[in-house]
């Protein structure tokens, strides 16, 4: 039995390349070549372009195809889900980890969803009281690499969530259920013990979980970092009329994206680290992004602005923590930076928001650390 789906033209739809780079790194992590991948695909190298344009879901399949060939893993699908981290989604994934629950973080992932992959479609149905079912539906038409790439959907999905909703554990899983509509494969005994509970020959893929899970309210809900989320994702450019092309504004994306996974690890913020993310030269980096009429400098400044607001909305993190999370030399470069952003110094600031319906009485100001050294400018190390 098959997944219901819409059969449309495999040269009508579009993905995001960065799938197609994802899978390239494993077979090159795997020790295959990069060109032994493409003449197995019958596909030239420019059609990956840098990883910022879209491929159609035909190329895709030709490049899963051929990775599956190559590396000789019936399992393919599988491990790339489970090898997928939340923080390669970028901006999403910091508005899931900021949401009030799970049922928040559903709604953003099904906002992403509709307006960035064009393949699917998810839809919520009740089950017995108290579980949600997550149905997802895909337009690919029928071909022997279909099952792969929506074991790879499917996990990276189901899995991404679980670690939102804090159950990153095994043991956690009682309760959650994947349903796949197709026989189960005999190598899949071997990964069972990796993946929530599976029924096989369903009527459908979907991930089954209790309400109750989504319904806990999350520690660390942001919701300025979630409202952004959103916004960040009404105003991506939608995908060019011209496959493997990149798409202007894309770049500026993606560096917005590498910005924050790299808030996120505590990693360098420099250009030189965010262009050795986005396989690029410093030189080329800055070239491309001056064709986007912008400069890496300012995206950075309104990643660790957009960042720093987040935080301080917290009410949890002191300035000099925030501080240093963004990179900031000391307390007073910070100060400094944050006053050019919003014209306020950071308590000030704080002391001007809203306070939020689920927050009885104002928030107090973050309490201020002094430096250790004297100011040195305001640039982040």
């Amino acid at each position: 039995m098959s997944t219901p789906s819409h059969q449309t033209p495999l040269d009508h739809l579009r993905v995001p390349a960065t799938h197609a780079w994802q899978l390239r790194q494993w077979l090159i992590d795997q020790g295959h070549a990069e060109s032994a991948w493409l003449k197995l695909a019958q596909l030239d190298r420019s059609v990956l372009g840098d990883g910022l344009g879209h491929l159609t879901v035909a190329q895709c399949q030709r490049l899963l195809q051929a990775a599956r060939q190559l590396s000789q893993d019936p399992a393919l699908g599988y491990r790339l889900g489970l090898s997928t981290p939340l923080t390669a989604h970028g901006p999403l994934a910091l508005g899931l980890l900021s949401s009030r629950d799970g049922m928040q973080a559903l709604s953003l992932l099904m906002q992403f969803v509709e307006q960035q992959n064009p393949t699917v479609t998810l839809s919520l149905e009740m089950q017995s009281p108290g579980l949600l079912r997550l149905v997802l539906t895909d337009r690919m038409p029928e071909t022997p690499i279909r099952p792969v790439q929506l074991q790879w959907v499917m996990l990276a999905m189901c899995l991404g969530g679980l670690e939102v909703l804090g159950r990153t554990q095994s043991a956690q899983w009682s309760g959650c259920t994947l349903h796949w509509p197709w026989p189960e494969p005999a190598w899949h005994a071997a990964w069972a013990t990796q993946l929530p509970d599976s029924h096989f020959d369903a009527s459908s893929l979907a991930c089954t979980v209790p309400l109750a899970w989504l319904e806990s309210t999350r520690s660390g809900h942001a919701p300025a970092t979630v409202a952004w989320a959103r916004q960040h994702l009404q105003n991506q450019t939608p995908p060019s009329s011209v496959v493997g092309r990149s798409t202007p504004g894309l770049l500026t994306t993606q560096v917005r994206q590498a910005l924050h996974d790299a808030l996120q690890q505590g990693e360098n913020l420099s250009l030189e680290a965010v262009a050795h993310k986005l396989h690029r030269s410093a030189t080329s980096l800055k070239r491309h992004l001056q064709a986007e009429h912008t400069r890496f400098s300012a995206l950075q400044a309104q990643v660790q602005s957009e960042q720093a607001k987040a935080l301080l909305a917290q009410g949890g993190p002191g300035i000099g923590d925030i501080a240093m999370r963004l990179g900031f030399e000391n307390t007073a470069n910070f100060t400094r930076a944050f006053k050019r952003w919003t014209g306020l110094p950071p308590s000030e600031w704080l002391q001007q928001q809203p306070v939020s319906d689920s927050t009885p009485h104002p928030r107090p100001a973050p309490a201020v650390r002094s430096a250790d050294a004297a100011p040195s400018g305001s640039t982040p190390h």
